[in-house]
């Protein structure tokens, strides 16, 4: 079994979150701008099952989130008291107990972010 870590935030938290054209995610969570979205049972989060997933990079939303597939990326923080779980040898995902989408990221700072000019001719 993976080791994971699980915490409550201490301070709210910047990360990165991608959903379909629709603010929605595989698990048909609708997301709003700016809004609070918080599971009404928190300890039955659970990392790549159920929770609000998310990243702390932009990078890695992409390879659940293909930019080529009209998905939008969102600046997002986790609330302070969220509880987040975590694989510390795989850094690429997070599941957390509440998420706010704060920003949409336009295609050209998306593109910035994600470029990092691997495997560039």
């Amino acid at each position: 079994m993976k080791q994971q870590h699980k915490f409550v935030a201490t301070k709210d938290i910047k990360c990165y979150k991608g959903t379909n054209v629709l603010m929605q995610c595989v698990n048909e969570f609708q997301y709003e701008l700016n809004k609070v979205k918080q599971l009404k049972k928190q300890h039955d989060i659970k990392l790549c099952a159920f929770g609000f997933h998310g990243s702390f990079d932009l990078f890695y939303v992409q390879d659940f989130f293909s930019p080529s597939n009209d998905s939008r990326y969102f600046e997002a923080i986790i609330p302070k008291g969220s509880i987040v779980i975590f694989d510390p040898c795989d850094k690429h995902k997070f599941v957390a107990s509440s998420i706010k989408l704060t920003r949409e990221l336009t295609f050209n700072e998306a593109y910035k972010m994600l470029n990092r000019g691997i495997n560039n001719s």
